[in-house]
């Protein structure tokens, strides 16, 4: 077995590791894959755990625990709530609506941050989690459940099976079945793979396989070790892949430790006194590198000039947090039972802070007008979605209805056209959540007409007692009628990156609805969607320039032209459909802008209108009914 105590080269290793995983997050465009440092951390920390643990493997399982905990608790725990605590105060002066991120802050703090991002589906490189200021400590949750049971599982396996090759054997299985799960799921559920610890563990196991098969000399004739160097930082510039480039980043990591010895120019590089200084703090440089970047991004904007100045901030701060919390509270002399104590309290303390983040507080403390924080039109609206006869039934009412109906984008038209419809004699039903929509683009297996039948046989069951005279208003996302991956605009063009098999059985469904409705006399108005904005990074800096948000209206136009294209199709078939677009109104001839009157018009970049300007389009929808005859 290893006896090592202390490994310098180990510590140069997660410098490395720290360095690649700032560098992929700064800048990822040119560090694709950088941010498999974090599995290098993995791989150091089942290699380091076994060490520590190993030397108490005689004592009895209660005070075995107990010791192994108190240690995990000083060496993570203080640095952990420092970051938490100072973050969370900055958001409340900075970020008018940093609920999810106070969210993930707080079961950060309980060790769990990896499953809530799992369970909120939140995909570590979409913009969901871009601009959480909490992301990043998903890794220490994986650590943290690690540590739950590895240790127990060992003493145990230790205690109680004298049989070597039984316990290599037990070893060996746990990690080939992680490793297999990992890959299955890595292709059919890559945020389950990316978060969940079982998915995990194999990359824990592999360093635990080092610490058990390396000896002292075990480097000492590997000339190699150059080469799985230099083939380890080149992997960090990799584009990503599903699995492939993380197993060989892990298998890299493990073999430098396996053989890296004193002597060897590698052992020589990874203990420099640069990169053992980075080692050293690369868990403060790991905990305050993302926040930093996160709120740099939601305030002055990203640039050369200020990823650098984040850059020095992350090392500025991460030093004080090494000296001043890391290393004070992980070296103090405390008994077990005390630190368990202090632990709780902390934790409990910082908790409350992150409850008292949360309204109305963040709202009396922020330094700057609030323009991202506000709710959208359909968070008032009750038909928003739900029950879809119940929504549309005009019951016995002869007097002619105004129907709107699609997505949640046709709910941006509700409070303007339910205004003017009943200043005009209308009645007024509206439901934004047409199932047929989400079927064909949200549904992959959906391919053919007859997955959305059903669907649309239920909305024209609806409309069974519509009578003549009655108009229908439909509308939907642009956003939708792009392949899953590019559905958020990002602010660049998505031309060439429309789902074409789902924009034809949109063509399909729509003509079925106008059959329908030509065939009563109901008359039928398609109304294209509204202006696209900009992208998130832009949109969230709003807070802090009002200028930040904003997109030419070619742009805007030509990143609908997937939607008004198949609205046009639809029309030649159909030339008795009304066609209403609402753009040139939102926009001037030049740009599409976020303020309107000093009001926020979009509550987020999907677009979706916001309450304060809920009737900002009334006048447009005024002019539509003022052009219909004076007789219904």
């Amino acid at each position: 077995m290893n006896t090592e105590q202390y490994r310098p080269d180990v510590d140069g290793l997660r410098g490395l590791a720290v360095i690649a995983v700032i560098l992929g997050h700064f800048w990822p465009n040119i560090f694709q894959s950088a941010y498999l440092g974090v599995d290098v951390f993995f791989v150091i920390s089942g290699y380091v755990i076994t060490s520590s643990i190993q030397k108490y493997k005689s004592e009895k399982i209660s005070s075995f625990l107990l010791v192994f905990f108190a240690k995990r608790i000083k060496r993570l725990l203080p640095a952990l709530l420092f970051c938490v605590a100072t973050v969370s105060v900055l958001s409340l002066l900075l970020i008018p609506n940093a609920t999810v991120s106070l969210i993930t802050g707080f079961t950060a703090v309980i060790g769990i941050s990896n499953l809530y991002l799992m369970y909120s589906s939140a995909d570590y490189f979409g913009e969901s989690v871009e601009y959480n200021l909490f992301t990043h400590t998903w890794s220490l949750g994986v650590e943290e459940q690690f540590y739950l049971l590895y240790p127990a599982l060992f003493w145990l396996t230790i205690s109680f099976i004298k049989n070597g090759s039984f316990r290599k054997n037990l070893l060996v299985s746990g990690l080939i079945i992680s490793l297999i799960g990992f890959i299955i799921f890595s292709l059919k559920q890559p945020v389950t793979s990316y978060y969940f610890p079982l998915f995990r563990a194999w990359e824990f196991l592999v360093g635990v396989s080092v610490f058990f098969l390396r000896r002292p000399e075990s480097g000492n004739s590997r000339n190699y070790l150059t080469v799985i160097s230099i083939l380890l930082v080149i992997a960090f510039l990799l584009p990503k892949s599903e699995f492939i480039t993380t197993i060989f980043v892990v298998a890299l990591a493990a073999l430098i430790i396996h053989f890296s010895n004193a002597g060897h120019k590698v052992f020589k590089l990874l203990t420099s006194k640069i990169l053992l200084w980075i080692g050293l703090r690369s868990y403060s440089l790991y905990l305050w590198h993302w926040p930093i970047l996160v709120l740099i991004k939601l305030t002055v904007g990203v640039s050369t000039e200020w990823l650098l100045m984040a850059m020095v901030l992350t090392f500025w701060i991460s030093s004080i947090s090494y000296n001043y919390v890391e290393t004070r509270f992980r070296y103090a002399k405390v008994s077990s039972i005390k630190t368990y104590k202090v632990g709780l309290v902390s934790v409990l303390s910082v908790m409350m802070l992150l409850v008292l983040s949360a309204k109305p507080l963040s709202g009396r403390l922020l330094v700057v007008d609030n323009y991202t924080g506000n709710k959208p039109v359909h968070s008032q609206l009750t038909c928003h979605s739900g029950d879809l006869f119940k929504c549309l039934d005009k019951g016995d009412n002869n007097t002619n209805t105004v129907f709107v109906i699609g997505d949640s984008h046709a709910t941006n038209f509700v409070p303007s056209l339910k205004k003017v419809s009943e200043i005009n004699g209308y009645a007024f039903r509206y439901y934004g959540g047409i199932e047929f929509i989400r079927t064909i683009f949200n549904e992959p297996e959906c391919e053919t007409f007859r997955c959305i039948e059903d669907d649309l046989e239920k909305i024209t069951q609806s409309f069974e007692k519509s009578i003549p005279g009655d108009i229908v208003f439909f509308s939907m996302s642009r956003n939708r009628l792009y392949l899953p991956e590019y559905y958020d605009y990002q602010g660049i063009s998505r031309r060439g990156l429309e789902n074409k098999a789902g924009i034809n059985l949109l063509n399909e469904s729509i003509k079925v609805l106008a059959n329908f409705f030509r065939e009563r006399n109901i008359q039928f108005i398609l109304v294209d969607d509204i202006p696209a904005t900009c992208a998130v990074g832009d949109y969230l800096r709003v807070n802090y320039d009002i200028n930040a948000c904003s997109l030419s209206y070619i742009e805007s136009m030509d990143d609908r032209k997937p939607l008004t294209q198949a609205y046009g199709k639809v029309i030649e078939s159909y030339p008795s459909i009304g066609y209403l677009d609402p753009h040139l109104t939102l926009c001037n001839e030049s740009s599409c802008e976020l303020i309107i009157d000093d009001k926020p018009l979009y509550s987020d970049t999907s677009p979706h209108i916001t309450e304060v300007s809920k009737y900002v389009l009334t006048d447009f929808f005024d002019e539509f009914f003022s052009s219909l005859p004076l007789e219904k």
